[in-house]
């Protein structure tokens, strides 16, 4: 191709290709004939053949009709053989069996091979079944190969199978035998079964049904779509009696070296399980029986340390015996036998505990109960404790108004120090910070790499989560200040904290003062501490309107807040940070 002379091939010339827009070149065979391979020559002298880069080579039918085609990127120098490769499509229709295994239908044969799911024969092997399969229009007279593919184990596979085709267009359904005989049945002598078997038969081939059948297929491919978007969670099942396994104690440990079987059960020291079934079923419900006093006492230990800091067993992990002996252990069995008593309502629990007046006493230190019970674990007064990590973020969040409500969701990226992802993978991970809401998501929704802890929280004592922690051992540090002065997430919070308090404290900063710290403490400050701030704010007022830049830096992007300036938002984001680092707005007292 691509010559100036006839283009017969014997002759050694070529043919000329016009060089004008999609050129194309045909050779009329004269009658249909099979094609295994297309050779193109091109022209050789010049160069010339990089003119045929991007050609089309295709076949095309008796109608004229595209059945292969490639496309040649790269024109070849000299030649190329294009075998003609591959299986033609073939339009079928709606597949119909004697028997569909559940979750297994007849249409599902028509899959590609090695695929999860085809036509499952289980619940109907050891009897005659067939599978129909209509073809769309009928095939012309050539060869054609079909490719039967059994990838299901030894069990499910079909045995002495034929294949036969018909010209009766359409081919009849596959009826089972339950199905021609029932048909040879007077209607009236038709069990249930039957005459929904008939009717579902009928369903398939009724003319009347060809656009519903087309609507629900429609349908069915739509739904599979959806399935294939959702996630499927394994399930375990218990194996029956006959399938479980036999454990054995091994020797020394050594795998090879059996020795006594053993059974399911629960230690000795416990009370025993239920009689009958030892399954996890059972399990659980020994767990939560009322005879079994310990995870009662477990509970309502853990929902003790969460309010008061400390438990009335302060090994909250441990209560064999290496913990701690319970501080009140009449305390702890009552609670418990209540927990119990009101159907293991942890709401109600609560609501007893924080109602009473060991909840309700003030945290202040009396000089004889330092003396007689410097630990106060008989809960003298009230044990003032620091917020957790993850509350003390929220926290500050919530009283600022960054904090976003959104639930669910995938894990979200909050700020913090660049470059500790770089160093934990060798340049090779870079955190992406999130923007906008998600930047303020409750800190349950922070994504939370084991190997690279975030350094806000492990400041505030939270474990790296490498391991299970039930109880979070407190500490007190300088570098916790230093988190809540510096780190990006309560500075963001002190600037939206200051815009907020001149957006509701009235017009005067008086106001605006007192405003803040109703949001961060829940009451209003005495005299003193409020004239302390005025003079705070003042100071600051007047450094940062002497230095414009640092003032447009501190005070944050956005609108400012009616009849405020840069210098006076950066010196009230300079209180709302001392507001958010105030002992009682870290601390519960």
């Amino acid at each position: 191709i691509d010559g100036n002379t006839d283009g017969h091939f014997v002759s050694g010339s070529v043919t000329h290709t016009a060089e004008s827009d999609n050129p194309w070149w045909e050779v009329d065979l004269g009658k249909a004939s099979a094609v295994d391979r297309v050779v193109i020559f091109t022209r050789v002298d010049g160069g010339l053949y990089t003119r045929m880069d991007g050609m089309v080579a295709s076949l095309l039918d008796d109608k004229r009709q595209p059945i292969w085609k490639q496309v040649l990127t790269k024109a070849p120098a000299v030649s190329v053989a294009l075998p003609v490769a591959g299986d033609l499509a073939v339009a079928l229709g709606e597949p119909s069996a004697t028997h569909e295994q559940p979750g297994f239908p007849a249409r599902a044969a028509l899959g590609t091979s090695g695929a999860k799911v085809g036509w499952g024969l289980g619940g109907g092997t050891g009897t005659d079944q067939a599978l129909v399969i209509p073809l769309v229009k009928a095939l012309s007279n050539e060869q054609y190969r079909l490719v039967v593919s059994q990838n299901y184990g030894t069990k499910h596979v079909m045995g002495r199978f034929r294949i036969g085709v018909t010209r009766q267009v359409p081919p009849p359904p596959a009826a089972s035998a339950g199905l021609v005989a029932a048909v040879a049945k007077e209607t009236r002598s038709w069990s249930v079964g039957e005459r929904d078997m008939v009717q579902q038969a009928w369903n398939r081939v009724a003319p009347a049904r060809a656009e519903l059948n087309a609507q629900m297929a429609r349908f069915d491919t739509e739904l599979k779509a959806v399935d294939k978007e959702i996630v499927s969670t394994p399930v375990m099942q218990e194996l029956p009696a006959d399938r479980k396994r036999v454990t054995n104690i091994l020797v020394k440990g050594n795998f090879l070296t059996k020795g006594d079987p053993v059974n399911a059960g629960v230690p000795s020291a416990f009370h025993a399980l239920p009689k009958g079934s030892v399954d996890r079923l059972a399990f659980s419900q020994w767990i939560v029986s009322p005879e079994n006093p310990l995870t009662a006492r477990v509970a309502v230990n853990r929902l003790w340390a969460q309010i008061f800091g400390r438990g009335l067993v302060e090994t909250e992990e441990d209560f064999g015996i290496m913990g701690s002996k319970p501080t009140n252990p009449e305390l702890l069995d009552w609670l418990a036998t209540e927990y119990v008593r009101m159907g293991w309502d942890t709401k109600a629990l609560m609501r007893m505990i924080v109602l009473s007046a060991v909840y309700r006493q003030e945290a202040r230190v009396e000089d004889d109960h330092q003396r007689i019970d410097p630990r106060n674990e008989l809960l003298a007064h009230f044990p003032r404790q620091r917020l957790e990590a993850e509350m003390v973020r929220d926290q500050a969040l919530a009283v600022s108004g960054l904090l976003s409500g959104k639930m669910g969701g995938p894990s979200v990226y909050p700020p913090q120090p660049a470059g500790l992802w770089q160093a934990a993978f060798n340049g090779e991970r870079t955190y992406p910070t999130s923007m906008g809401e998600d930047r303020y998501r409750r800190g349950i929704y922070s994504f939370w790499r084991r190997t690279v802890p975030p350094p806000g929280m492990q400041a505030f004592d939270a474990p790296s989560r490498e391991s299970c922690t039930v109880r979070r051992i407190g500490s007190n540090t300088p570098l916790q200040a230093f988190v809540t002065l510096n780190d990006p997430v309560y500075v963001e919070a002190a600037q939206a904290l200051a815009r907020r308090m001149a957006r509701e404290g009235g017009t005067t900063w008086e106001g605006r003062i007192e405003r803040g710290w109703k949001l961060c403490l829940g009451r209003a400050p005495s005299t003193i501490e409020r004239d302390y701030l005025l003079r705070l704010l003042d100071a600051e007022k007047t450094v940062f309107q002497a230095n414009d830049a640092d003032a447009a830096k501190l005070a944050g992007a956005g609108e400012l807040p009616s009849g405020t300036t840069k210098a006076e938002i950066a010196a009230a984001t300079v209180v709302a940070n001392v507001l958010l680092n105030l002992d009682a707005f870290l601390t519960r007292n």
